[in-house]
């Protein structure tokens, strides 16, 4: 779920001196790791990238973008595409034991915010029936199509929001400034907006979103609610912790988050969601996240297993 190799470790202090070793030998270092090496031969990966894949929080910062920062995007695309995807460079969906993946690419596709009327439009994703990847369309056919349980992978984590992205407006206005200090979906709020409410307009069930930026790991559990209070479906949101992380600095603090908020959501035709979030979280550390969904003759339920202990069996 990205940041598989950090291409800026040291901050620009000691760039390479090859044009491409900045993209290069992080991945050449990575892959040399007998571990690795082993992980990756045995069984299936499924890879997306993040941020350190291209720049630290990288995101368009200039409409059009400057082509220096522009430059970072495609050099640091095209070697994960060659290092993490290989021949299934453009895979987006797939099954796996049954199951059924949507990898959702939240760091390439992002689109450039500012302090105006282009905060409202940005989209974590290409979100827009006119843009060429139109991604916002296939996902929601997903979401319809497919049957529970569904996971979606996204490298940006879903929910629980940052408290730095509603210290001015705690509804997902997609004019809220306070957005454009956040990272991830609440970066973008009509973003996660438009999914909450498409999820809670069509009555959808069994979506597990999958995330792994924040380097601490959560699980929320989003109840989707008619304004009358009656429940419509439930959402989670599984945040690993980093498999190693040996910089506390570089870590998210639990205290950056609303674990416990309602929100509202405005959806089509004026209807209106409330979306209730309440998130915990296993003892910090580092290590793998192992998930495990079973049926119980009449619900699906799955369990999360953090390296430091497991979490309470949730019902999808």
């Amino acid at each position: 779920m990205g940041d598989q190799v950090y291409v800026d470790p040291t901050a620009g202090l000691y760039d390479p001196a090859g044009k491409d070793d900045r993209y290069r030998l992080p991945y050449e270092a990575w892959l040399r790791q007998q571990k690795v090496r082993n992980a990756l031969r045995r069984i299936p990966s499924f890879m997306l990238l993040d941020d350190h894949e291209i720049d630290d929080n990288w995101e368009p910062v200039a409409d059009p973008d400057d082509p220096s920062n522009a430059r970072k995007e495609k050099d640091g695309f095209c070697a994960y595409k060659k290092y993490q995807r290989g021949i299934n460079g453009g895979l987006e969906t797939f099954d796996f034991d049954g199951f059924h993946f949507f990898l959702l690419d939240t760091r390439s596709e992002r689109q450039h915010r500012k302090v105006d009327a282009s905060l409202a439009d940005a989209g974590l994703f290409a979100t827009k029936p006119s843009t060429p990847l139109e991604t916002m369309g296939r996902l929601k056919q997903w979401l319809l199509e497919k049957p529970e349980p569904k996971f979606v992978v996204s490298p940006a984590m879903l929910l629980p929001r940052h408290r730095r992205a509603v210290q001015r407006d705690s509804s997902l206005d997609p004019s809220n400034l306070s957005a454009l200090h956040a990272d991830g979906w609440d970066g973008y709020p009509n973003t996660l907006r438009e999914v909450l409410a498409y999820i809670a307009q069509e009555k959808i069930e069994g979506v597990v979103f999958l995330s792994g930026d924040e380097h601490r790991s959560c699980i929320a559990t989003a109840e989707l609610r008619e304004t009358s209070g009656a429940l419509i479906t439930r959402v989670h949101s599984i945040h690993t912790a980093a498999v190693y992380a040996p910089y506390p600095f570089a870590n998210s603090l639990d205290e950056a988050f609303v674990d416990n908020e309602t929100i509202d959501i405005k959806g089509s035709g004026g209807t209106h969601y409330c979306c209730v979030v309440k998130a915990v979280r296993p003892p910090a550390g580092d290590g793998v996240t192992f998930l495990s969904v079973r049926h119980d003759g009449t619900t699906w339920q799955l369990d999360c297993e953090f390296a430091n202990g497991l979490m309470p069996t949730l019902t999808l």
